[in-house]
């Protein structure tokens, strides 16, 4: 892991957020870590995310690791979705969350999945 800080020093802050979110007794704070991981991927440098950030991410992610259109467009409406209940929650939108109650864990497993397939492409390379 010291050569990966050494070599790439960009990646330890989402790597930081992965490791942080298994830690999570909160599915939805889990969901958080994740998603501040791919933003500090895939915005980084810049002062803020580019609207509408899930479909930005989902857009960015899809194509990083699908392989076909499917792929992508599935990728890309998890992240939209992500970042539903992701807003739902900062804002304290509790009859959204309700709502999407079914779909959390879910969604959330995906997420961690594209982000832990997304890492490893990045230190591999």
């Amino acid at each position: 892991m010291e050569d990966v800080a050494r070599q790439k020093p960009k990646i330890m802050f989402p790597l930081a957020h992965f490791t942080q979110a298994m830690k999570r007794a909160s599915i939805l704070e889990a969901l958080l870590d994740y998603i501040i991981a791919f933003e500090s991927i895939i915005f980084s440098g810049e002062d803020r995310a580019i609207e509408p950030a899930g479909k930005v991410v989902g857009l960015a992610v899809g194509l990083l690791l699908g392989t076909t259109a499917e792929e992508r467009e599935k990728i890309k409406n998890t992240f939209v979705k992500a970042y539903k209940i992701r807003n739902a929650y900062v804002h304290g939108n509790i009859e959204e969350l309700k709502k999407r109650e079914l779909t959390i864990h879910v969604i959330t497993d995906e997420v961690e999945n594209y982000l832990r397939h997304s890492l490893r492409k990045f230190i591999e390379e």
